[in-house]
């Protein structure tokens, strides 16, 4: 007869998320926002800078358009050009962060974790799991 074999345990395997099944994966579809962020600011300060008459118009009373940017715009007949080029570069900056975010993919499988970036310059970004020593997030105040 014959002893019983004691079956050897299989081992155990990481434990796996939504995002380590291999696939490709993009990051979070407000990211050309939170991106673009700095960009929508610097656009309101410009337009704040140009109107800074009118401003202090309202909130002093006091009538003085001399010099006002918006005024040469306005005398000259040019309004709908100007809100035209405002509304292109708007949609340009939309599409541009869009593409980044489309073009920015990841995936983790069990062997490696891979990076691909890049609109015009692509890149491919590699690192074998057991190479990665340590992982820092940094969570800005406006992602969170």
């Amino acid at each position: 007869m014959s002893e019983p074999v004691a079956a050897v345990p299989a081992p155990l395997a990481p434990p796996r998320t939504d995002l380590t099944d291999g696939d490709w994966h993009r990051l979070y579809p407000a990211t050309p926002l939170l991106r673009g962020g700095i960009f929508i600011v610097a656009i309101i300060g410009f337009i704040v800078a140009n109107l800074r008459e009118r401003l202090i118009d309202l909130f002093i009373g006091e009538e003085n358009y001399g010099g006002d940017p918006i005024d040469a715009i306005y005398q000259r007949g040019a309004t709908g050009w100007a809100l035209l080029i405002i509304a292109g570069v708007l949609i340009v900056i939309l599409v541009v962060f869009y593409l980044s975010w489309r073009m920015h993919t990841f995936r983790v499988t069990g062997e490696i974790v891979e990076v691909r970036s890049g609109v015009i310059f692509r890149s491919n970004r590699k690192a074998r799991l057991d190479r990665v020593q340590g992982v820092n997030l940094a969570r800005p105040l406006v992602p969170r």
